[in-house]
């Protein structure tokens, strides 16, 4: 499972620099609700989503207590 998320942030960041929004916002969707949390790779993916202008889920994300 943790290799998984592993592999889902990769995905998620590869298609953000690839340009393609949608496909790195619906690795992200998988990659939120998976079951391993840390404070860094919280931050990582919500500096992914500001970057996407999903402004709201990022400041959501970073208000979470992990």
């Amino acid at each position: 499972m943790l290799e998984r998320l592993g592999q889902v942030f990769m995905i998620s960041l590869r298609t953000l620099l690839e340009g393609n929004r949608e496909a790195s916002l619906q690795a992200s969707d998988e990659r939120i609700v998976g079951d391993f949390k840390d404070p860094e790779g919280e931050y990582y993916m919500a500096r992914q989503l500001a970057y996407l202008s999903d402004t709201a889920r990022a400041v959501r994300l970073l208000g979470k207590d992990n």
